[in-house]
């Protein structure tokens, strides 16, 4: 597809929307409270920070690719312990990689056209969900780099066969693999658009391409084989790597996370909540008129491209729609796929309104549509980032956290033993409590107070309704506090009644104990 970007305009646009989206991603990165998701991944991380050990499980948590990636953001800050980690350097991970998907399309730039990829650029800056778990130290966001890695190395190997860029297609394969469990549905959705794109073509592309495609599968065998052995130190890990996929098979029926099929088209189209709609249509739209373009230029003139897109981006929704599990986030691969035909299907909208005169039409339609974006960005990602009436929140940690966390410091000042002081928490939930209780070393975890022998704490913390059978079991007087832990789910903080009485005053501006 032509273009009337020059190689320096493009360049220019695209190096400023990635500095645009590094500014504006890191922007009060620290402020919404850790989801349980992102407190169990940093966990996991502080095994491998502080004992250099890392063990795939198979049952949980995805692959490996994010804890090692981690390291050196860690090292670089000047962290080295668990307790020593903050979320700036956690998120600071999925940031630098969505900056990096930005950077990417250039691979893909002469496919797309140079207009079309800018407004993808674009758009993965101010998409909503693009931005919001783009800051969720999850997997999901490098899930989405690598997974255009393989596909940008692998149209740079169509356009120019060799065996570097074979070996990198097959490098993003090994570290998609490494990264999520999902990847096989992303092969799937590939090779769906690669049939398409090739026709009746495919066996003759693949003739004389065998040692390439040898090469890749090796590149790719040999990073899963590395990362999943934890460095050939857990050979375990590889065992653990395919079984994964029964136990996986068995969790995609629901495992309480059941949604009807039409959940992701929803969640993208329209929600109405709080007063505000909440909706990425345009980037549904232009991708529906990236399909019509492909689809209705001559066969001699389809982009090839263009027609793997189409293929690869209708596969992926499709079989991520028919799964019963679901969760947002899973949606940022098939959500990226529709902004790459976006881009294709922007630049079509103003070449078929051209003969009209009305191309500017278009454009302030799309700039008025990308305002639009960034309102609700700003919105959920800011405004509402932990609340419930933003459609991208979800099971999210209510900010109480951060207020019980708070208090149980101020009450540990108090104490004779400060932060050594002994809490006990004893609730079936507790996530994100052990990443914000990090610095404590004296905290127990059991699933309700029956389990503790003696349950009695300076402070302890249980599920609200289980306050009372745990009220009990007391002897010494406690004085008493709720706080959400997540949307349905409350907790009842004990604490002792005269370090309570001493933070109060405190506050108050009386002595301190």
């Amino acid at each position: 597809m032509t273009t009337a970007l020059n190689r320096g305009v493009f360049w220019l646009a695209i190096l400023l929307v990635a500095g645009a989206t590094l500014g504006l991603r890191m922007t009060r990165l620290s402020e919404r409270p850790l989801h349980n998701d992102e407190a169990n991944q940093a966990f996991r991380f502080s095994l491998l920070l502080e004992q250099g050990t890392y063990h795939y499980d198979p049952h949980d948590h995805h692959g490996p690719t994010l804890y090692y990636a981690t390291l050196p953001v860690a090292w670089l800050r000047g962290q080295h312990k668990h307790a020593e980690l903050d979320e700036v350097t956690l998120r600071l991970v999925p940031v630098l990689f969505g900056v990096g998907l930005i950077l990417l399309l250039a691979l893909i730039a002469d496919g797309l056209g140079r207009g079309a990829t800018v407004v993808a650029a674009l758009l993965t800056c101010v998409s909503p969900a693009m931005f919001y778990f783009g800051r969720f130290y999850i997997q999901e966001t490098m899930f989405v780099f690598f997974t255009l890695l393989t596909l940008a190395a692998g149209w740079r190997y169509s356009r120019k066969p060799s065996l570097g860029w074979a070996m990198l297609a097959g490098a993003g394969a090994g570290l998609m693999f490494a990264t999520k469990e999902t990847c096989v549905i992303v092969w799937f959705a590939m090779g769906v658009g690669l049939l398409a794109a090739l026709g009746r073509n495919a066996r003759n592309a693949l003739q004389g391409r065998l040692r390439h495609i040898a090469a890749a599968a090796a590149m790719m065998l040999v990073i899963a084989v590395v990362l999943f052995s934890s460095f050939f130190t857990h050979l375990a890990g590889l065992w653990d790597a395919i079984r994964a996929y029964g136990l996986f098979a068995d969790r995609a029926g629901g495992a309480g996370h059941e949604k009807p099929w039409f959940y992701y088209l929803s969640i993208l189209c329209w929600t109405r909540a709080g007063g505000f709609v909440w909706s990425e249509a345009l980037i549904l739209t232009l991708a529906v008129c990236g399909i019509v373009s492909v689809i209705a230029a001559r066969p001699d003139e389809r982009p090839g491209l263009g027609v793997f897109l189409c293929g690869y981006a209708l596969t992926q929704i499709a079989v991520y729609s028919a799964i019963p599990y679901k969760t947002p986030w899973v949606v940022l691969g098939s959500l990226h796929a529709a902004i790459l035909l976006a881009g294709l299907g922007a630049v079509a909208l103003v070449r078929w309104l051209g003969p009209w005169r009305m191309g500017w039409v278009g454009v302030a339609l799309m700039l008025a549509g990308l305002v639009n974006l960034g309102m609700q960005t700003w919105r959920g990602s800011f405004r509402f980032a932990a609340d419930e009436r933003n459609p991208y929140v979800y099971s999210q940690s209510s900010p109480d956290v951060l207020r019980l966390v708070k208090n149980i410091r101020e009450v540990a000042a108090h104490h004779p033993k400060g932060r050594a002081l002994v809490i006990k928490v004893m609730s079936p939930e507790y996530w994100p409590l052990p990443w914000y209780l990090r610095d404590f070393p004296n905290v127990g975890y059991w699933s309700s107070p029956d389990l503790a022998e003696d349950p009695e704490a300076p402070v302890m913390v249980t599920q609200a309704e289980l306050a009372d059978k745990l009220q009990a079991r007391l002897k010494d007087r406690y004085a008493q506090e709720m706080a959400g832990l997540r949307p349905g789910f409350m907790l009842t903080v004990f604490y002792q009644q005269d370090l309570w009485d001493a933070m109060v005053a405190a506050r108050s501006g009386g002595p301190r104990r």
